[in-house]
C-alpha cells in the first residue's frame, strides 16, 4: 500500500537553513483513523524541549497534505 507519509530536506528561501519537511497524506491519515494521533503528535511537538527530540519549527498544511 502506498504510505502516507514522506520526508523531504529542503532549504528555507530567506535564511537559507535547510529543514527536515514531513509531510502527511490526509487522505490516508483519515482512512486509517489515525487523526487523533497526528493531532497529538503535532501537540507534543510544539511543546517539548529535549535534546534527542526534533523540534518542530514549522507546521503548515494544503488540500491534500499536512
Amino acid at each position: 500500500t502506498k504510505s502516507y507519509l514522506l520526508i523531504y530536506i529542503v532549504r528555507k528561501k530567506d535564511t537559507g537553513k535547510i529543514y527536515a519537511m514531513k509531510t502527511l497524506s490526509k487522505n490516508k491519515i483519515k482512512k486509517d483513523n489515525k487523526v487523533v494521533n497526528i493531532l497529538n503528535e503535532r501537540a507534543i511537538l510544539e511543546k517539548v524541549s529535549h535534546p534527542f527530540i526534533i523540534q518542530m519549527k514549522y507546521a503548515f498544511q494544503n488540500v491534500s497534505h499536512i
